[in-house]
């Protein structure tokens, strides 16, 4: 049993270990799920629905326990968007002024309503990745990594605009970390553009944007 929502037990660990690495799982399954949830309510196949039901209930339980908060960024960013997709197509805005002009006192409290939710979700998503028991605080390290990165790029040859060169973060990151880190040994700065601003500079940098 669970004491508190605070404390995890193993079996989430366990089903990790079934998912592989939150990062990746993360990745792909967002991939799927827009297009899921939209075949679940266009398909006439009832074996279909059924199949992509079953589909998004597994996604919705997984997704609590793959602690990747890119993820979770990810997550938000595709619902919001496929919902700003429906609500257009629907005219949903049509609505919502006619609704305005009719009965402004009911609009506004279910503006109310809608903000204090997803401001709710917001935080408890914010107090739950503080409260990690394996990855600290919601940055946690990769602030760290950040300021390496920044370093990195400042104490480049053509600073500002190119970085240490393609590959040369991780020699740069044991040359200011004095060898071999004895706690972590980043491989990348644990952010695309950071990561491209070390090597890269502000050429690489609004290339990647661009693209």
């Amino acid at each position: 049993a669970v004491a508190s929502w605070r404390i995890q037990p193993p079996y989430p660990y366990r089903l990790t270990g079934l998912m592989g690495h939150a990062n990746p799982y993360m990745s792909m399954m967002n991939l799927a799920a827009p297009f899921t949830l939209m075949w679940f309510f266009k398909t006439r196949s009832f074996l279909g629905r059924v199949g992509c039901g079953l589909w998004l209930a597994l996604f919705a339980f997984t997704v609590p326990f793959s602690s990747s908060r890119g993820g979770m960024l990810a997550l938000a960013a595709w619902m919001g968007i496929l919902f700003l997709f429906w609500a257009w197509d629907n005219r949903i805005w049509v609505r919502l002024l006619d609704l305005l002009k009719s009965r402004p006192l009911l609009f506004i409290v279910l503006g109310l309503m809608a903000s204090a939710a997803i401001v709710f979700a917001v935080i408890q998503v914010w107090v739950f990745f503080n409260n990690h028991p394996t990855h600290g605080s919601v940055l946690s390290s990769r602030s760290e990594f950040w300021s390496l990165a920044a370093t990195i790029w400042q104490n480049s040859h053509y600073y500002p605009w190119l970085g240490a060169g393609p590959g040369r973060f991780v020699l740069e990151y044991q040359g200011l970390e004095g060898g071999y880190p004895y706690s972590f040994w980043a491989m990348h700065a644990h952010g695309l553009i950071f990561h491209t601003l070390a090597e890269f500079g502000l050429v690489g940098v609004t290339a990647l944007v661009t693209l």
